[in-house]
């Protein structure tokens, strides 16, 4: 049945109640109260079927949370498992990431450019939904070596 035919059988058995109030006897009376709760339970069941949808939503990176890579410049492949639509964004401009966005499983290519700081670096990669879903935004943390010369053992530079 649909939500307004038993909202519209509901409000029947209502008024129909109050009109007969006065000529019903307890008996009578009763029945239609029984009726009307049973009504209503059949109106709120499919209210929450229809609202409260099943949910088998998957979205993650494959096993991995955090990535070191050298100063030099880098390419990474993450795996991304996907049962929903989804998109990735970086925090930083020296990192790209493609395919921005997708709508099942994929392989990341994520690009880090050089670093040309002697200071370590990170950044932060967000896989999400593409839509509102309940499910959580995914993070990756890639960490970069500095781009610091060190002299090794032998004496010979090295980057």
């Amino acid at each position: 049945m649909t939500k307004r035919f038993l909202l519209a059988l509901y409000f029947l058995f209502f008024f129909a109640g109050i009109f007969t109030f006065t000529t019903c006897s307890e008996d009578e009376i009763s029945t239609v109260n029984e009726t009307l709760a049973q009504v209503e339970a059949e109106a709120t069941a499919n209210t929450e079927e229809e609202i409260l949808p099943e949910i088998d939503a998957n979205l993650k990176f494959s096993d991995i949370t955090k990535a070191f890579c050298s100063a030099t410049t880098h390419t990474l492949k993450v795996n991304v498992t996907a049962s929903i639509p989804w998109k990735v964004s970086a925090n930083t401009e020296w990192v790209r990431v493609t395919p921005a966005f997708g709508t099942t499983d994929a392989v990341l290519r994520i690009a880090v450019a050089a670093n040309p700081s002697s200071e370590v670096r990170s950044a932060t990669i967000t896989l999400r939904p593409a839509e509102h879903s309940g499910v959580s935004a995914q993070i990756l943390l890639v960490e970069q070596e500095d781009n610091i010369r060190y002299t090794d053992e032998i004496g010979m530079a090295s980057q």
